[in-house]
């Protein structure tokens, strides 16, 4: 069916007004890492980041253009990168925690683990403060214009191309980079999928909660991969009885979490990949 040009500045519409939407989240949670640094709010401000690149990538999909501009983009992703480390060692802590290891090396590692978040969350408002400082105005999404050139069943498309590519390599042959590739590239997908929906995505509730439930999966995977590096890196500089007891009850945690996520990851493909081509 040929669209019309109503329905052009429909889904104009739509797009501009969810990405002002995500800017001003993403500003309050700025605000609120700066009264209050916390673990959480790191993670929701780079979560709120995140949905503003997604929507700016969306943009340059669908009219051609993109409303942020180069070096805004890689003041957010420079912020990003700090504000990651204190919610991974929040994560980790959790995780490790809930090991219930006793010992001079547990007691030790969760220490420095407590004490790296409280280091970053700290870091995190400096940076948040350089970032207001160098970039005071946001653009404005009402000032963004473009002229549609893709439907956006055809951009949904390719995100799922590129996972099909993927999973070979992250599912097949087991490869942790490629399933950490495999996670971005699905929170990618499902963050795009979140602004076009309902209207323009075809996505229900229950695909929602599917693709939310996939990324949890993915994270937990993510998790355990970057806390069974953190004591390897933790035991090789801190001579300590229990590393390895600690090392081992992780590293089995780590390959459960990542089968867990393969078979996931491996079940939603085939369903989305099954709806497209019904498509």
């Amino acid at each position: 069916m040929r669209k019309t040009r109503e329905d052009r500045d429909r889904l104009r519409r739509f797009v501009l007004n969810a990405f002002a939407l995500r800017i001003r989240r993403a500003r309050m949670a700025m605000d609120a890492v700066r009264k209050a640094p916390t673990a959480e709010a790191t993670h929701e401000l780079s979560t709120s980041l995140k949905r503003v690149l997604v929507a700016d990538r969306l943009l340059r999909e669908l009219f051609g253009k993109r409303l942020l501009k180069k070096p805004f983009r890689q003041s957010i992703r420079r912020l990003r990168d700090e504000l990651g480390v204190a919610r991974d060692c929040q994560e980790i802590r959790r995780k490790f925690a809930g090991l219930a290891m006793r010992g001079a090396f547990a007691r030790a590692f969760l220490k420095n683990l407590e004490s790296g978040e409280e280091k970053a969350c700290r870091k995190a408002v400096k940076a948040v403060e350089r970032f207001v400082e160098a970039n005071d105005e946001w653009p404005d999404p009402g000032n963004f214009r473009g002229r549609q050139h893709r439907e956006p069943g055809a951009v949904t498309a390719s995100f799922l191309a590129e996972a099909a590519a993927l999973m070979p390599k992250a599912v097949g042959k087991e490869d942790d980079d490629a399933l950490h590739e495999m996670r971005l590239l699905f929170k990618r997908y499902r963050y795009a999928v979140e602004l076009l929906a309902p209207d323009f995505s075809g996505a229900d509730a229950a695909e929602l909660e599917r693709m939310r439930n996939l990324q949890t999966a993915l994270g937990e995977a993510h998790d355990w991969l970057v806390l069974s590096k953190e004591i390897e890196s933790f035991a090789a500089k801190n001579d300590l009885p229990g590393a390895v007891k600690a090392a081992t009850a992780v590293h089995v945690r780590k390959r459960r979490a990542h089968a867990e996520a393969r078979a996931m990851a491996r079940t939603e493909m085939a369903r989305l990949m099954e709806r497209e081509s019904a498509t």
